[in-house]
């Protein structure tokens, strides 16, 4: 790899941190074709990157400190949300302003991009957190492999994330999604391809008892990401950069419904 393509690489890097995490990285990065779509590449590498900092936590909580799962899952939520800085529960409040105000889509996402808060955003935000909260700490109580659905879920929410990017309408020709999505090239494509199979085969190698609750939550990703995709272009005509972090905040907390569900089951 040449100095550029590296250098090109390293400020991909940079900028999908400084978008999509609180990490203090003050490196000024050129807002290129080349550089955004790097970035968004890397939106998977982000995910595990986060993903890694709770399951170290969290084993450092449960297994170090012994603290009790209420505790530990309470903690382990204010962490996640802290290193994203409440980017994507933004979205997910805008999001819902939009959609129970049963107005046109045209209206909805002028309610979104309305800086006030509504009602309807403030309730969905606490059932959010709250279902969060309980599935997080029915999944530490199930299992002694609780770590691995820290690091494997934000993976997969970041993963839907660089999809919707990919294969989304946009909702409208202005903002952050709409501005990202024109530099959406074979860098993304190729991230689609090989950040799944790459992960699967580390679990299979290391974790193999963890391979089928993998697969079955992959699956469940697939089903979340063509139903969001139907939802939100029948509702605002495509998705922004609120639709963006609805998926995510609203893909993982799914997700951790259906991990507790195949643990309570006893199918992973």
């Amino acid at each position: 790899m040449d100095k550029h393509r590296k250098l090109i690489l390293l400020d991909g890097l940079t900028l999908a941190l400084q978008l999509l995490t609180t990490i203090p990285i003050r490196k000024q990065v050129a807002w290129t074709t080349q550089t955004v779509s790097v970035s968004v590449a890397l939106y998977p590498l982000i995910g595990l990157i986060l993903g890694s900092v709770s399951m170290f936590t969290s084993v450092l909580f449960i297994d170090v400190l012994v603290l009790p799962a209420t505790v530990s899952s309470f903690l382990l939520l204010l962490l996640i949300v802290s290193l994203t800085g409440g980017l994507h529960l933004d979205g997910w409040m805008d999001v819902s302003d939009g959609f129970f105000s049963r107005q046109d889509q045209e209206r909805k996402l002028e309610i979104m991009k309305d800086s006030r808060v509504g009602a309807f955003a403030v309730i969905s935000l606490f059932f959010l957190l709250a279902g969060k909260y309980i599935f997080i700490y029915q999944v530490i109580e199930s299992t002694e492999y609780y770590w691995l659905y820290f690091l494997i879920i934000p993976f997969f929410s970041r993963w839907m994330m660089t999809s919707s990017l990919l294969v989304g309408r946009p909702a409208r020709k202005d903002g952050m999604a709409y501005s990202v999505q024109q530099s959406v090239n074979s860098h993304i494509k190729f991230s689609l391809l090989i950040w799944g199979p790459l992960l699967f085969i580390c679990i299979y190698l290391f974790f193999p008892n963890f391979f089928v609750a993998a697969l079955l939550l992959k699956g469940a990703v697939l089903i979340i990401l063509v139903v969001s995709f139907s939802f939100f272009n029948k509702q605002f005509g495509g998705i922004t950069g609120d639709t963006l972090g609805t998926l995510v905040e609203g893909g993982e907390g799914i997700l951790w419904l259906v991990a507790w569900l195949l643990l309570f089951y006893g199918i992973a």
